[in-house]
C-alpha cells in the first residue's frame, strides 16, 4: 500500500501548530508573560523544526522502513503531549523542564516532514514539483487548521490539560493507523497499540481528575 504522504503531512502540520497554541497558553500563564512566552514557544518550535527536519532528512537516507519510523516519531509525540499535563506537575517548576517538554513534539513531528516529501514526492513521473508542492500544501493547510481548531472548539468546552491529552490522543491514532496498515515492523504495531491504550487512558484521567494546569 502507499503511503499517505499528503494526510500524514496534514496531521503533522495540524498536530505541532495545535500543540504550540496551547504552549503558549501554558508558558504564559506560568510565567505571567504573553508577549514573552510567543516568543519563546515561537523559537522553541522553529529550533525544534529545523532540528527535526536534519535528523528526518539523514533518516530517508538510512532507513528500510519508513513508514514505521513516521509512525514512531508521530506517537513519541502524542504521548509526550497526553503526558504533558501531568509532568508539569509532578516536576520541579522550571523554566528548563517546560522548555524540554515543548521541544520535544516539535522535534518529533518534524522528523517526519523529509519522509512525507521523500515518499510523496514522484520522481520518475516528471511531476516533481507539484508533487512536493501537494505535500507542502497539505502541511500548510493542517498547520492553518490546529490552531483554529484548538482556540475555537476545544478550548471553548473544555481545560487545557484535556486539549493536551486530547492532541496527544489524536498524535498516537494517526500512529496506530500508519503502524497497522503501513509499516513492516511487527514490534512498531505492538508498541503503537500499547501507545493507543495509554493515551486513551491519559485522556480519561485528563478529564476527569483536577486541573493540574489550572489553565
Amino acid at each position: 500500500m502507499t503511503f499517505p504522504a499528503r494526510r500524514v503531512s496534514f496531521m503533522v502540520g495540524l498536530l505541532s501548530l495545535a500543540s504550540e497554541t496551547l504552549w503558549v497558553r501554558t508558558y504564559g500563564f506560568a510565567n505571567e508573560s504573553t508577549p514573552l512566552s510567543l516568543s519563546v514557544v515561537l523559537g522553541v518550535y522553529l529550533i525544534g523544526i529545523a532540528l527535526g527536519a536534519w535528523h528526518g532528512g539523514r533518516i530517508c537516507a538510512e532507513s528500510d522502513d519508513l513508514p514505521g519510523v513516521a509512525a514512531r516519531q508521530i506517537m513519541l509525540a502524542g504521548l509526550v503531549l497526553a503526558a504533558t499535563p501531568f509532568l508539569i506537575a509532578v516536576l520541579p517548576r522550571s523554566n528548563a523542564i517546560l522548555l524540554a517538554l515543548m521541544f520535544a513534539p516539535a522535534f518529533l513531528f518534524s522528523v517526519c516532514f523529509p519522509i512525507c516529501h521523500h515518499i510523496g514526492t514522484r520522481v520518475g513521473s516528471g511531476n516533481v514539483g507539484r508533487s512536493l508542492s501537494k505535500v507542502y500544501a497539505s502541511n500548510i493547510l493542517g498547520s492553518v487548521t490546529g490552531p483554529l481548531v484548538v482556540n475555537f472548539i476545544v478550548l471553548q468546552w473544555t481545560t487545557t490539560q484535556v486539549a493536551f491529552a486530547l492532541i496527544g490522543f489524536g498524535g498516537v491514532a494517526t500512529a496506530l493507523v500508519l503502524a497497522l496498515t503501513r509499516s513492516t515492523a511487527p514490534e512498531m504495531r505492538r508498541h503503537a497499540s500499547l501507545a493507543g491504550v495509554a493515551s486513551l487512558g491519559a485522556l480519561c484521567l485528563a478529564a476527569a481528575s483536577n486541573n493540574w494546569l489550572a489553565a
